[in-house]
């Protein structure tokens, strides 16, 4: 291996081998095959935040956002993951009883705070989290919720009366760039 002056350094491989590279008090192992890796060769990992990782999802990887998967960890975050391994931003999703990939990169949730239930959008992007719609006191969603390509979210809501008779369920169009139905 050869390392240059640059900027940051770039490592060169110089022939095929094992080699331990160490800086300060870290060290990273580097192999260099002569042809393709093996198979079955780990290319990156990211073991999260430590808390322990519950579930990996693809993202719907896009223009409008980074990740190309979604590590959900057992405390309550989720992390998108870029193709290289990298975590680009985690948000808190504890409150979410259903989490969606959103066509823009990013996640819709259905969450229910404080005995009410929201759709929240996790920018694709930066991560950071914005309610899109709020159901009022006279309706619930029944747990159907679906996300367009375009971005448009579809809920399921059951409708009743203020003194609690049940009225038929409605499907709801979602705005997710401008919120509101």
């Amino acid at each position: 291996m050869s390392l240059s002056t640059d900027d940051p350094p770039v490592l060169t491989a110089l022939a095929p081998g094992h080699v331990t590279i160490t800086a300060g008090g870290a060290s990273a192992d580097v192999t260099v095959w002569p042809d393709a890796l093996p198979a079955g060769t780990v290319l990156w990992s990211n073991p999260g935040n430590g808390s322990g990782v519950s579930s990996i999802v693809p993202a719907v990887p896009s223009a409008s956002g980074v990740a190309d998967m979604f590590a959900f960890q057992a405390d309550g975050t989720v992390a998108a993951i870029t193709a290289d391994g990298l975590t680009a931003w985690t948000a808190d999703v504890s409150n979410a009883n259903v989490s969606l990939a959103d066509f823009q990169g990013g996640l819709v949730l259905w969450e229910s705070v404080n005995g009410t239930d929201q759709i929240t959008k996790v920018d694709g992007l930066t991560g950071l989290k914005r309610v899109i719609y709020t159901l009022d006191s006279t309706a619930t969603l029944t747990g159907y919720l679906a996300v367009h390509p375009d971005g448009t979210v579809f809920i399921c809501q059951q409708n009743e009366t203020s003194d609690y008779h049940p009225l038929p369920w409605t499907v709801v169009g979602i705005d997710s760039a401008a919120g509101g139905q």
